[in-house]
């Protein structure tokens, strides 16, 4: 009986250390590299994840490289306690750096501390934020979503950019809560939005945005409710 017990206790107490691991942002980055599946969960980031600068980096177009995320990646409830980058501009070379994913992205319930940008980012696949929250600010300027993507229940609390941003297929803000500067300006929304029940502390810019080829302006009432 005591043998019993003492293997329950062992059982339990490895799945409490499990959900409190630290996994390093350079590890993730060389499972990337190896073309392995990412799936974390109830795991803390530390360090600085580097999405833009992957080995198989190449030269996409003018003075814009990519690097290419070929398996599905998934991050459920977790920490990132660095920053997030998935662009990377330099200055001095005037060299643009971007990720692109393809296969699906998730990043449910997940907690960023730090700079998030995906700017010029391209998700081929779905991808989901939902329930997620940015502590500072973030950015998916110039960012093409090919397929579903969803940002609902999500919690901005720095500024926001979706300036330039398209959304080929549905795009769901329902629930979602802005607490700074949302800009969605030029953004195009190529199928349904919702934003129902959504909540802007701040008056959100949709100048020039679209919506199935139509001002975002006129709809935004609807979008909302």
């Amino acid at each position: 009986m005591k043998k019993t017990v003492f293997i329950v206790m062992l059982m339990i107490s490895s799945v409490f250390v499990f959900g409190q691991t630290k996994v390093k942002a350079d590890e993730i980055i060389r499972q990337i590299n190896n073309g392995e599946k990412i799936h974390y969960k109830n795991v803390e980031i530390t360090g600085n994840l580097h999405l833009y600068d992957l080995k198989n980096l190449e030269h996409h177009e003018g003075n814009t490289y990519h690097s290419y995320a070929a398996k599905e990646i998934i991050f459920e409830n977790c920490k990132f306690r660095g920053k997030v980058l998935g662009y990377y501009h330099d200055d001095y070379e005037n060299e643009t750096y971007a990720i692109q994913f393809e296969d699906k992205v998730t990043f449910v319930n997940c907690t960023f501390r730090k700079e998030t940008t995906f700017k010029y980012s391209e998700f081929n696949k779905s991808a989901d934020f939902s329930g997620s929250k940015f502590h500072n600010g973030t950015s998916f300027k110039y960012a093409l979503f090919r397929e579903k993507a969803d940002f609902s229940n999500v919690n901005f609390m720095d500024d926001i950019i979706f300036k330039y941003t398209v959304f080929d297929e549905e795009i769901d803000f329902s629930k979602t809560s802005f607490e700074r500067e949302a800009d969605f300006k030029y953004t195009r929304f190529e199928d349904n939005v919702s934003f129902q029940n959504a909540q802007f502390d701040e008056d959100p810019i949709f100048k020039y945005a679209r919506i199935k080829g139509r001002k975002a302006k006129n709809k935004l009432h609807r979008m909302t409710r």
